[in-house]
């Protein structure tokens, strides 16, 4: 099957086909109306491996964060000369205005500058920012100072940025989702999370378990709810904000041990020596191990040039088994970025720090994995009508963790809500899809062999 899929991506992804889905994708990403996004970005891909190669590699080129932004200056009262430094100094001076930014607070107004005019450079050297913590805040910044609606930012979120809008999980967005909804501006979110947090500082005898909230309720909860009744709101259920991340990485270390166990890789502990191969099986399959030491073996199944079998899988080993940096740069950019490694696993394995970013895709990775992998070794039932529950179940995990649920429009996740959807009438399953895709960018033949 794979070697079918990955012919039909070479002999088919032309430049014909790019040029239906970029215009697919230009009246997608540069309408400014709240429209179904996984109806709209399926079918651009048209549930096809050539279509999503396509809007990868488009996505990876365009500059949709920067056009964005200049879209949204040139909306909301931009009248310079369209230099890069005409719209730092734009979005810098309405920062200031709309009290995002105070005018006393020097350190604050040159690092905002700094952060703005690195997203706006044209040339290799622009920065777009990550979805983490500190990227998203100064992006709620920026929408702030533009004086942008709650339907603007959800749009410029989306289609610009990549990335869903108010992960109600973190306080400081269910705050910004709330003031948005309600026309209260900046100031008041200010206002809001202060309170907050004196309160959490201070009174924390009053929570119990029982007030915790849903992030559904939390989201309906927080439109036409006064004021004083949603800093209670958030002050009570301040467990629901709160995100151990040691629990993620138990969550994460669990799920390894797991998926390991699954593939027969080991039935005790989990080793550090066993994440190459774990990562191996992800990436390319257990196939690929097989019939590539077939290649070195003689008819009798015995390693040539008196090798010995350890020889012989060290030899494999050194030139297929690492999924490390030569082959993540193989990836267009927006999947190379923090793409879950040899390297950032070891580091887990180690108790070292990694980014949220990091977590959260090793998070999506190893749960799509385990889930179609499933609990015993008949994976012959996946079936694409079991898209819908992969998703809430991604989605229940990411959540439980406090990160923001997967969203079709981000290229990373759109790869596992492709898989997980791809027709499988021609007897595909969405692990084969994943592993082919992975193949196609990263293979011998399109990246130098790591030393």
């Amino acid at each position: 099957m794979s070697k079918q899929v990955k012919k039909d991506i070479s002999s088919n992804h032309d430049r014909d086909y790019t040029k239906v889905v970029k215009k697919k994708m230009d009246q997608y990403l540069f309408s400014d109306d709240n429209c179904d996004d996984e109806k709209e970005i399926h079918d651009i891909c048209d549930y096809d491996l050539n279509g999503l190669l396509s809007y990868i590699n488009i996505i990876s080129n365009e500059p949709l964060f920067l056009e964005g932004v200049k879209e949204l200056c040139n909306s909301h009262g931009y009248l310079g000369n369209g230099t890069r430094k005409s719209y730092c100094a734009f979005i810098v001076d309405k920062a200031i205005k709309n009290n995002v930014l105070s005018p006393d607070d020097k350190r604050a107004i040159s690092s905002f500058r700094q952060t703005i005019n690195n997203w706006l450079r044209d040339d290799e050297k622009r920065e777009t920012p990550k979805d983490s913590k500190d990227s998203r805040q100064n992006v709620y910044k920026l929408c702030f100072a533009l004086e942008l609606s709650y339907e603007e930012v959800c749009v410029f979120f989306r289609k610009k940025y990549l990335c869903m809008p108010f992960n109600l999980r973190n306080l400081d967005e269910a705050v910004y989702q709330y003031v948005l909804k309600n026309k209260l501006g900046y100031e008041k979110a200010l206002y809001i999370l202060n309170k907050c947090n004196d309160y959490i500082n201070h009174d924390n005898n009053m929570i119990n378990d029982d007030s915790i909230i849903s992030t559904r309720s939390f989201g309906e909860f927080s439109e036409g709810v006064d004021l004083e009744d949603f800093i209670q709101a958030c002050c009570v259920n301040k467990n629901y904000f709160n995100h151990n991340k040691e629990s993620i990485v138990n969550k994460i270390w669990d799920l390894m041990h797991e998926l390991m166990n699954k593939y027969g890789i080991e039935n005790k502990r989990l080793e550090i020596k066993n994440i190459p191969k774990m990562l191996h099986y992800i990436y390319y399959g257990e196939d690929v191990e097989i019939n590539h030491l077939k290649a070195f073996r003689d008819e009798n199944g015995k390693p040539k040039d008196d090798e010995t079998e350890i020889e012989l899988v060290k030899k494999f080993r050194k030139y297929s088994y690492k999924f490390g940096k030569t082959r993540i740069n193989a990836l267009p950019p927006k999947l190379a970025k923090n793409m879950p490694s040899e390297a950032q696993f070891a580091r887990i394995y180690r108790g070292e720090s990694v980014s949220p970013d990091v977590l959260r895709k090793m998070l999506i990775l190893l749960v799509f994995f385990n889930y179609y992998l499933g609990d015993s070794d008949d994976t012959d039932n996946i079936m694409t009508a079991d898209y819908e529950t992969f998703v809430i179940s991604l989605d229940s995990e990411l959540c439980k963790y406090g990160f923001m649920q997967s969203y079709i429009g981000n290229p990373y996740d759109w790869i596992f809500h492709f898989c997980a959807k791809h027709d499988d009438e021609e007897g595909f399953d969405p692990i084969e899809v994943f592993q082919t895709l992975m193949m196609y960018y990263t293979s011998a033949s399109n990246v130098s062999e790591e030393k």
